[in-house]
C-alpha cells in the first residue's frame, strides 16, 4: 500500500486495507453506525440490547467458532511474522463488527508479556469467500407470443364477440409481438360452421387490418383435443420448438400486461404457466351488465375460478418433451396439465386481474339456479341468487 499510495491520482480516495475490497462507508448519523462487538476467549459483550456478557464455553455456537477461528489464523500469522517473539505474546481481548460493504471486521490485541506492549492486530472476512455464478433463466417482454384459439360446436357462438373485442384493441404492438392463429377442428366443426366462422375471420381481417390466420386440423379423437390439437400444428410447421404457446378461450378479455406476464412467468425447460381467470357472473344475474367488458374485481361481478386450467402458456419444446420421456404412449384423454404434472417442470399458478372471461352461458333460466354453486361454474354470488329465487317465488 505504501508503495501504490503514491501512484494513484488525486482525486482518488485514499487506499484502504485490503486491496480490493470495498473502503468502509461513512456513516450519515448515528443510526448508521456499525456498532463494535467486544470479546475475550471466555465471552462476548454487548451483542445485543438485551445481554451483557454471554459465554463462550459452548463450543457448538457460531460465535465460539468464528472467534476460534479467526484467533487461530491470527496465531498462524504471528508465528510467521514475528519468529521468536510469539511465545511472549498472549490475546487479551478484541472487537469484530459486520459491515455490509466489507464483511466482518476484527480488531485483535496482544500483549507481549516481556515488554508490556500491545500489539493489534487487523483482520477481514470479507463478504463474499469465492465468486458463484448462479445460472437465472432469462425471459424478455419481446418473445413473440402465438396465441391459440380452438372453436368447436359448443363455443363457436362466443367467436363473433372475440373477434370484436379483438379488432377493438388490435394496435401495432400486438401486431408485432404476438400471432394469433384460429384452430378449427374437424369433425368437432361440421363444413357448414367451418365456413361460417372463416367468413366471420376474412371480414374482419379485411376491414379491421387484423393479422389473424387460420387453420382446419382433422383430429384422430385418440387423446385430448388440446393435446392433439398441438400436435397437428407441429407437424404442420406453423410452429417451432422454441415458439411460445399461449391457449386461450372465445370468452376471454385480456390486456397486454397479462401478456406480458406470460412472456417472463413461461421458461423453457424450467416452467410453464397457468394463471388464474376471474370468471365474470352472467350478466342477467349480477350488477354488471355490459358483457363485452372487462368488470371490476369485486366478488358481486365474479371470482377467481382455481379449477379453470384451460389458459395454458408453454414452450413447444417443453411439449416435445413429453413424447421423448415416453407420457405421450399412455397418455390417452389426460389433459396438458395432466401431462406436464408428469415431468420436473414447475407449473407457476397466480391469480390474474387482467384474465377475464366472461360467463359461458347465453341465457339463464329459472330452472338453471341449481348449478349455482356447482364445481365447475358459478353463475351468480350467493345473494344474488337468492334475491332471484325471492322475486320469482321459489323462496
Amino acid at each position: 500500500m505504501r508503495e501504490m499510495a503514491p501512484k494513484i491520482p488525486k482525486e482518488w480516495q485514499k487506499l484502504h486495507w485490503p486491496l480490493g475490497i470495498s473502503h468502509p462507508i461513512r456513516p450519515l448519523n448515528r443510526f448508521d453506525l456499525s456498532h463494535w462487538i467486544f470479546f475475550t476467549k471466555d465471552s462476548i459483550y454487548f451483542q445485543d440490547q438485551l445481554s451483557t456478557a454471554t459465554p463462550l464455553g459452548n463450543t457448538t455456537s457460531l460465535d465460539a467458532k468464528d472467534i476460534d477461528n479467526v484467533l487461530e489464523g491470527a496465531e498462524t500469522f504471528l508465528r510467521r511474522s514475528t519468529f521468536n517473539h510469539f511465545e511472549n505474546l498472549k490475546f487479551s481481548y478484541g472487537f469484530k463488527r459486520f459491515t455490509p460493504t466489507r464483511g466482518m471486521e476484527y480488531l485483535l490485541d496482544y500483549k507481549d508479556n516481556v515488554s508490556g506492549k500491545i500489539l493489534r492486530i487487523e483482520g477481514l472476512r470479507p463478504l463474499l469467500g469465492f465468486i458463484e455464478i448462479v445460472p437465472v433463466p432469462f425471459t424478455t417482454e419481446s418473445k413473440r407470443l402465438i396465441l391459440i384459439l380452438t372453436l368447436t360446436t359448443n363455443n363457436k357462438n362466443q367467436a363473433v364477440g372475440f373477434f370484436k373485442y379483438w379488432s377493438e384493441t388490435w394496435n401495432d404492438h400486438r401486431r408485432n409481438t404476438t400471432n394469433l392463429i384460429i384452430v378449427l377442428p374437424s369433425p368437432l366443426l361440421t363444413p357448414a360452421e367451418m365456413e361460417q366462422i372463416t367468413d366471420i375471420i376474412k371480414e374482419f381481417n379485411s376491414r379491421d387490418r387484423m393479422k389473424v390466420s387460420y387453420t382446419v386440423v382433422k383430429l384422430d379423437r385418440m387423446k385430448d383435443m388440446m393435446v392433439e390439437v398441438v400436435e397437428k400444428l407441429g407437424k404442420l410447421s406453423l410452429i417451432t420448438s422454441s415458439s411460445l404457446l399461449l391457449l386461450l378461450e372465445p370468452n376471454i378479455r385480456l390486456k397486454d400486461d397479462f401478456l406480458n406476464r406470460v412472456r417472463l412467468n413461461t421458461i423453457s425447460g424450467s416452467q410453464i404457466f397457468s394463471p388464474i381467470p376471474f370468471l365474470q357472473f352472467h350478466p342477467n344475474i349480477s350488477e354488471f351488465k355490459e358483457i363485452d367488458e372487462a368488470v371490476e374485481i369485486n366478488k358481486n361481478n365474479g371470482y377467481f375460478n382455481t379449477k379453470d386450467f384451460r389458459i395454458l402458456s408453454f414452450y413447444y419444446a417443453d411439449f416435445l418433451s413429453l413424447e421423448k420421456l415416453g407420457h405421450m404412449v399412455s397418455s390417452q384423454q389426460l389433459s396438458l396439465i395432466q401431462l406436464f404434472l408428469r415431468t420436473s417442470l414447475t407449473i407457476f399458478r397466480a391469480t390474474e386481474p387482467n384474465l377475464q372471461l366472461r360467463s359461458s352461458y347465453e341465457d339463464v333460466k329459472e330452472s338453471d339456479l341449481h348449478i349455482a354453486y356447482s364445481d365447475d361454474s358459478l353463475i351468480g354470488s350467493r345473494a344474488q341468487i337468492a334475491k332471484i329465487l325471492h322475486s320469482t317465488g321459489v323462496l
